[in-house]
């Protein structure tokens, strides 16, 4: 499993403390020009995020927003940086566009002019995601239809907000004229409340880590084998059921892996141990949940998704060197949309 530090923290601080350093000259301009200073200043830092600010200066606090333009990739190193960050006197930091405060709006583009009752939006469970196919009100000229989908997507953005509709939605088809709408579709202006009730009831995310003794499913699964053998190597994996109520929680975006030695009974009694106490400790802190474990040849790989990967990798190698296991290894990846989980979660569910 490939690994991918975090952000650093001391160049999370540095940022902000240069960020600090050029506030005061930034508030001497009027608000609508701090927005283009800023993000010249950022794109020397992070040129794939940028700030937006919403609000009144007489009624203060201003919104203060890190966008990363709806790309999921940058999502952990934006979420770091707002966790992380200082008091920032005037303004109120959050990460990610928000959801619009109203859902009857419209967007214009080339002539051509779309609004939220105009689309109409039939969804379903898509590994995990909400999947969504949309239909068109009105008829729309073939020549048209790209562009007509283009603006769909910025109209879904701004009613489900930039995380959620990057990070929920999956599959997302449009469905034109003549083709018949979608069956059970409803119009976007009505759909918010649909999606946030499927999000968490049918699909099952509430965002709670679990409260009573968790629920695992045991698999087997086929791998091509290391030598390159024709023969397929058969795995056991271990799939933490109830860890799907936390999936792809904004702040458990990344995907940490401790994988443990396994040569006999003992030593596998003994990764186990080890491997379930640091799920104790991050679940008592509601830091991290133990989402699969996988027994593949002499290794048994524990896979926990955490706020702060380089925190729990701490906590994991004291554990470690009180075991005098040196053979442990660590490493993690950012994974907001879970995939390392339901790559296992789905099968045979």
């Amino acid at each position: 499993m490939p690994s991918h530090q975090a952000e650093d923290t001391v160049a999370i601080a540095r940022f902000w403390r240069e960020f600090q350093q050029g506030l005061d000259a930034w508030n001497a301009l009027p608000p609508h020009d701090r927005v283009p200073a800023w993000n010249d200043w950022l794109a020397d830092f992070h040129p794939e995020l940028a700030f937006e600010l919403s609000g009144r200066e007489e009624q203060p606090p201003l919104k203060l927003i890190l966008t990363a333009h709806g790309r999921s990739e940058h999502f952990p190193l934006l979420s770091a940086l707002v966790a992380q960050a200082p008091a920032l006197p005037g303004y109120q930091l959050e990460a990610f566009r928000s959801r619009s405060q109203g859902t009857d709006f419209g967007i214009s583009m080339d002539g051509m002019n779309l609004e939220t009752r105009d689309l109409l939006v039939r969804h379903y469970a898509d590994d995990g995601q909400v999947g969504l196919e949309i239909g068109f009100a009105e008829a729309i000229p073939e020549a048209k239809q790209d562009q007509a989908a283009g603006m769909a997507m910025i109209i879904l953005d701004h009613v489900l907000g930039e995380y959620d509709f990057a990070v929920k939605v999956g599959c997302v088809d449009f469905v034109f004229p003549p083709e018949p709408l979608p069956a059970g579709a409803i119009p976007l202006n009505g759909f918010r409340p649909v999606f946030d009730a499927f999000w968490q009831q049918d699909l099952g995310h509430t965002g709670l880590f679990p409260s009573s003794e968790q629920s695992w499913r045991g698999l087997e699964v086929s791998f091509p084998r290391h030598d390159g053998a024709d023969q397929e190597e058969i795995s056991l994996v271990s799939v933490n059921e109830s860890a799907n109520a936390l999936a792809m929680r904004a702040d458990l975006a990344h995907a940490l892996t401790l994988s443990l030695p396994v040569r006999c009974a003992a030593t596998l009694e003994q990764a186990q141990e080890l491997q379930d106490n640091l799920a104790g400790q991050l679940e008592q802190r509601q830091e991290g949940i133990l989402a699969y474990t996988l027994l593949q040849g002499q290794q048994r790989h524990a896979v926990y998704y955490v706020s702060a990967p380089e925190e729990a990798s701490a906590r994991a190698r004291q554990m470690l060197a009180r075991e005098g296991l040196q053979e442990g290894a660590l490493d993690w990846e950012a994974d907001c949309l879970w995939s390392s989980y339901f790559q296992f979660a789905r099968l045979g569910a």
